[in-house]
């Protein structure tokens, strides 16, 4: 049982009364009175105690012992409950949330409660081009407001940028990352250890970010890492890997800077 607050301990008959309404101090009284006693053998024979007598006596008994299988049973919710309190905290905090929709964290926050919310720390969101803005503003507003613990956010715009006329700006394949309401709205999320923005974005909102205080670190496009051993290092798969991966980050730091002087 879990330890008692400080000052006199509870006793079982009060914990009864208070929890389920029952009194039993006539209950325990009366099972004291009931002990036998030694037998006078030079009295005479009594007579057996009156069947309803004995059926009161098994009434209080079962009472009894109903009160303690309820107090267990009460013991055993409070064990479930800080076990829950504890395995939720790990749960949301150590683990990774990756969205490419804000209904998906909506549908979310509704499961877990704006409670455990707070204890989500790590979020990867990715921005499809043809997103609408305002499900998305929701979701900052939201995670600006209630989401106190959050500390890392991976953020990436998409575009559609398969023909150069594409980028241009007002084209909806443009995506969502030069909008204006978009950033300001990330930009009220207060308490980041660290945001990464990847993807294509608006030239100048590293800077912005940076300027109204929130630690920013920016990828050109969706640039993949590079292997930071030498050539002579890597076998005949591995080079072939790392060409295929440069050549692709030319291409993707081409479109960004296509996309950025538009």
């Amino acid at each position: 049982m879990p330890p008692s607050l400080k000052g006199t301990p509870f006793k079982k008959k009060d914990i009864a009364k208070a929890l389920f309404d029952l009194d039993i101090s006539d209950a325990e009284s009366s099972i004291a009175s009931k002990i036998p006693k030694p037998r006078n053998r030079n009295g005479q024979i009594t007579s057996k105690p009156p069947l309803d007598e004995a059926k009161g006596n098994n009434t209080v008994g079962l009472l009894i012992l109903l009160i303690e299988i309820r107090l267990r049973i009460y013991d055993l919710l409070l064990t479930c409950k800080q076990i829950y309190n504890e395995v939720n905290s790990i749960l949301y905090s150590q683990n990774v949330f990756a969205i490419s929709d804000p209904e998906q964290m909506f549908r979310l926050i509704v499961q877990i409660d704006l409670v455990s919310l707070k204890l989500v720390r790590t979020l990867h969101i990715w921005v499809p081009w043809m997103a609408e803005l305002s499900p998305w503003l929701q979701l900052l507003y939201i995670l600006a407001e209630k989401a106190s613990g959050l500390r890392y956010i991976e953020l990436a715009w998409d575009t559609n940028c398969e023909d150069r006329w594409q980028l241009q700006r007002g084209n909806r394949e443009r995506g969502l990352g030069d909008n204006l309401d978009f950033v300001r709205a990330l930009g009220k999320i207060q308490g980041l250890e660290k945001l990464l923005i990847s993807g294509y974005y608006a030239k100048n909102w590293p800077a912005y970010l940076e300027r109204i205080g929130v630690r920013a670190r920016a990828i050109c496009g969706h640039c993949c890492e590079e292997s930071e051993l030498k050539e002579e290092d890597l076998n005949d798969e591995e080079l072939e890997i790392e060409k295929f991966r440069r050549e692709r980050n030319e291409k993707a730091l081409h479109t960004f800077m296509e996309y950025q002087r538009q």
